[in-house]
């Protein structure tokens, strides 16, 4: 599969009140692209536990599972797509190599 640029899915914040994305206090990031590994996950990716705040990199497979539009009188249409992580790999931002245990 070819490389693409990475896209930010930063919400911009709201500058006229009538817009969707979020205002201040509002997650910066959909509550939908949090993942969260617990010891099968960590264990199986052979992962040691990163810092706060650092930056990784996400490689994965993942499978549709539910796709879903609709509209009403009062908005303009809502899509949803949900997708099941079926394989994984992480490493540091700019490592070669995955986070692997025993690896730096």
């Amino acid at each position: 599969m070819p490389e693409r640029a990475m896209v930010s899915m930063k919400r911009p914040r709201r500058k006229d009140g009538n817009a969707e994305p979020y205002v201040s206090g509002e997650p910066e990031y959909s509550y939908g692209l949090t993942i969260r590994l617990e010891n099968f996950e960590l264990d199986a990716l052979k992962m040691k536990l990163p810092t706060v705040g650092q930056e990784m990199h996400l490689m994965a497979a993942v499978k549709v599972v539910r796709v879903a539009e609709s509209s009403s009188t009062q908005n303009k249409g809502d899509r949803n797509v949900e997708l099941q992580i079926t394989k994984m790999d992480i490493a540091k931002h700019g490592a070669k190599e995955p986070a692997r245990e025993g690896k730096e």
